[in-house]
Order: structure tokens, then sequence, then C-alpha cells
């Protein structure tokens, strides 16, 4: 070979490797590295250039991965079929070795492209790596940490490595904390923001939820402050983004609800993820009620209607919608001498469902107490109607019996109130109508207790001589008198005789004397 040529040959060469390590420099993919791994790229990285590799023959490489093959000379990386063959010169790697980093190039022999290694040394595995690098960054500096997580996840995704995944949703956490600890404390959008990017990380949701939820209470603080606020982007956004929130809450939930709403931050920071899907309903629960609690009037007149909203749409709040039905029922007490008859009647029964029967009793005294004076004007009727009253409401009937009576001495002609007395067993007395029960007993007179001893005595009529000795006379014997009538009344059992008399002005005959039958 001419001297000239050889120059030519060489110098074709030179410029070869030159333009080798130019496409090398320019052709590194972004992706990311550890620190000790300034000037080595990972299989990955090495792959990616595979269709250029004919074009890189000749240029340097220092290359790291997960070993599958420990074949001396011969070595094969995982996810890589190219051969890595050792020089014969090298000491073979420890079997054990799970991670390599070798130096080399890429040659060719018979066509066929393989790596040739000059230089070979074991590393840890990447857990260890990844454990080792934790060390030395920033812990201050969120970026430290998402490079680190960055790391984990490619080589993570690349391997279908579980743990380096798992690895690096830890580190994007770390690293979207750090950040979160640097916000303001008003800086919802940040909040939302580092939410956004906690999703794009594949950070664990409750690390997105976490900044959701406090930019959600941030927004609720505020729109408290306004005279007119609109909540529907705050409604939207927690149902949209915020698991659970839809779900009502059960019964046994409400001591965490109470919880929560007496220190909203704690309480959820403290939380797990199933915990937390429940305060993102208490939080959606907190926000709907103060929508609809703003439409309550103070003195509670529209209770019933707030109670009956909060039901539909926040079911678990009963004692809630109760409190706001026991405001219009007191609303209502304490107007209840305006009340119509029907309205008092509604309110009586909301008394007794809300197990408050004394204060309806109550109540349905006030009324009647205020129509007193109404119905006394109407006169009799007026007072009889208010006594029906008394009995339907109240089951009054002593203070419904002094109305009716009222109403009988107004008028003692009329039918109505003797009717309602004697229908009820009531008797009159000197003009005052009274239970039969409760009628004053008058002493037994003389002739009524001769006649339960069976005697007779003077100035009898015939019908109490017939009642004392219990039958008619065996015979009786009439004849005419000085100015009337003259009979002798013959008892042959009691061998007596009794003489009655009548004179013209008599209605009944009547004793005069009685003997025994012996006398006769």
């Amino acid at each position: 070979m001419s001297r000239t040529l050889f120059t030519a040959l060489r110098l074709r060469t030179a410029l070869r490797a030159i333009c080798a390590c130019v496409a090398l420099v320019a052709a590194v993919p972004g992706r990311p590295a550890l620190a000790q791994d300034k000037d080595v790229e990972s299989i990955e990285q090495f792959l990616e250039r595979k269709a250029r590799w004919n074009e890189l023959i000749g240029a340097d490489f220092r290359v790291e991965g997960r070993l599958a093959v420990i074949n001396p000379p011969q070595l094969r990386f995982k996810r890589c079929e190219l051969e890595f063959r050792m020089a014969p010169e090298l000491p073979a790697l420890p079997r054990s070795t799970i991670v390599a980093e070798v130096r080399g190039g890429l040659a060719l022999e018979d066509g066929k492209l393989y790596f040739k290694v000059t230089e070979a040394k074991a590393r840890g595995n990447d857990l260890a790596t990844l454990a080792a690098q934790r060390t030395r960054i920033d812990t201050s500096r969120a970026e430290d940490w998402h490079r680190l997580a960055d790391w984990a996840a490619s080589r993570g995704a690349f391997y279908q490595d579980p743990e380096l995944v798992n690895k690096a949703a830890e580190f994007h956490e770390l690293g979207l904390m750090t950040e979160y600890r640097k916000l303001r404390g008003d800086d919802r959008d940040g909040l939302l923001e580092l939410a956004k990017r906690a999703g794009q990380f594949g950070a664990e949701d409750t690390v997105a939820w976490r900044f959701i939820h406090e930019a959600c209470r941030l927004d609720f603080a505020k729109l408290r402050r306004e005279a007119r606020p609109d909540d529907s982007v705050l409604v939207n956004r927690i149902l949209r983004m915020l698991p659970g929130a839809n779900d009502p809450l059960k019964p046994e939930d409400a001591e965490l609800r109470r919880t929560y709403l007496a220190d909203p931050q704690t309480t959820y920071v403290a939380a797990d993820a199933a915990v937390r899907k429940k305060l993102h309903r208490a939080l959606y629960a907190q926000v709907l009620l103060a929508r609809i609690e703003r439409d309550a009037i103070p003195s509670g007149r529209n209770g019933d209607a707030i109670a009956t909203r909060i039901l539909q749409q926040l079911p678990e709040l009963d004692d809630v919608a109760a409190e706001y039905r026991r405001r219009e029922v007191d609303y209502l007490s304490s107007r209840v001498t305006q009340l119509t008859r029907d309205e008092l009647t509604k309110l009586a029964t909301r008394f007794q469902v809300q197990q408050r029967g004394d204060d309806g009793r109550r109540v349905q005294q006030e009324w009647l107490k205020a129509q007193e004076a109404a119905r006394r004007a109407e006169g009799p009727r007026g007072l009889m109607e208010l006594g029906d009253d008394y009995i339907a409401m109240l089951n009054d009937e002593r203070t419904a019996a002094a109305l009716y009576q009222e109403a009988y001495d107004k008028n003692p002609q009329a039918p109505e109130p003797a009717d309602w007395f004697q229908s009820r067993d009531y008797v009159l007395t000197n003009g005052h109508w009274t239970p039969q029960s409760e009628a004053p007993v008058e002493p037994e007179s003389r002739v009524d207790l001769a006649i339960r001893e069976g005697r007779v005595l003077t100035g009898m009529t015939g019908r109490e001589v017939r009642a004392a000795l219990g039958n008619r006379p065996s015979s009786v014997v009439r004849q005419a008198a000085k100015g009337g009538v003259s009979e002798l009344w013959i008892y042959r059992p009691q061998a007596m005789v009794v003489e009655l008399t009548r004179t013209g002005s008599d209605a009944d005959a009547k004793v005069k004397r009685t003997y025994s039958l012996a006398e006769q």
C-alpha cells in the first residue's frame, strides 16, 4: 500500500470516529439519570438509538443495566438482544451480579453487530442505588426529589418493576410535599396545580385529594365571607374531584363528621383513603348545608321548608332537619293566638310527631283561653262551641261543663245544654248540673225510714202503706164519714187494720190510725 493511500485511510477512519462521537453526544436522549451516571447511559437509552448503531461503530460507550446472562466471555442485558463480548484479558463478573456497567464500543463480525467490552464492573442493585442517591440529595429542593423519582419511574417501567414504580410515587409525593410547604397559606391555585401534577406523576390518589381538599376549604372560607356567594363552581369541583362526596354518610359516621367539622384539616390529614372519602362527603354536606341555610328566616318561620330541602339533598342530616322543624313549631307557638283552628290542629300534630306532647297541650290551652272573650260575646251558642273544642282538643270535660253551665244559666229553657249534661249522666240540683256520682245525698226522711223498716206511720199515703207492708191489703172496707170517705185496709197476715181517711180536698187517702185485727 502506498504511503499516500495509507494516509488517506487513516484520515478517513479518524473522521469517521469524530463524526460518531459528535453523533453520540448530539443523540443522547433526555432520559432521567442519576448524578453518578453523568457519563453512563442505561440500556434503555442505548436501545433508543438502535436505528443508528451502524453509524456509531467505533464510538466509545459506557452502558449500565440489569444482567440477564453471565456466560464468559458473553454478557447479555435484560431487554436487550445485542451480544456483549468481553475482551479475553478481562476478569469475569461474579455470577451474583445483578447490575453491571460496561465500557466499549459497537463492532461488526461477519456482518453482525456486537458490543466489544473493554471494561466491566458490578454495581449495586437498583433499590440500593436509589437509597444511596437519596442520602446525597438536598431534601429541601423539590426538583431533587422529582429527579430521583423520574429515574425510578423510568427504570421501573422499563424493567416492569413494581417496587421501583412505588418508590417513584413515594419520591414524587415527597417532592410535592416539599413544594406544598413553600406555598402561601391562601394559594388555592398552587394547591390545584400540585394536585394536577400529582396525577401526572402517578402518585397515590390521596396525595392529589389532600391538595384538592385544602383548595376547596379555602374557597369555602372565602365564600362564607361574601354577601351573595355563588358556590356552584366549588360544589361541582367537590363532586368531580373528590370521590365519595355524593355518597350519604351512615348513622355510625356522625361522630366522624362532628370531629371533622371541629378541625377539618387535622382530621383530613390523619385519615386513610377510605375515611377521606367519607370526609369528602362531610365537606360537600357542609357546603350544601350552608347554601340551604342562607334561605332560612331567622325567626324560624320557614323551618319546615328548610328541613324538607335538607332531607332531600342531605338525608344523613336528619338531626339538623329536625332542629329546623322545631324552630318553625316554636315560631308558631309564639303567635298561637293568631292561628286559625286548622292551623292550631296541625301545630299540635307536629308537637306530637316531635314527641313534645306537653308543649302541644300547652299551646292548645293558650289558644282556647284566648277564644273565651269572643265566644262569650256570641252568647250560649259560642260558649257551647268552645266547650266542644275543649273536649275535642284536650278531652277536658270539666272546663267544657263549666262553659255549658254558663250557657244554661243564660238560657235555662234552651234544650241543648240540658241534653249535653243528661247524655253525660249529670243531674240538676238547685239549678246546677253535677255529675251523678258527685251529686249531694239528701238525708233519709222519717217516712222513707219507716217504709224501709216495714212500719206504717200516721199520715202515710196508701201508696206508702203498700210500700211499707210489701203488698195489697187482704180486704178493704169503705164507708162514708163526716166530710169524706173512710177506708179500712185489713192485712190478715200481719193481723193489722189500717184506717185511712180522705176528705174532698185530699188527692190521696192518708193513714188516720192502725190497730190489730183482734181489736176489730
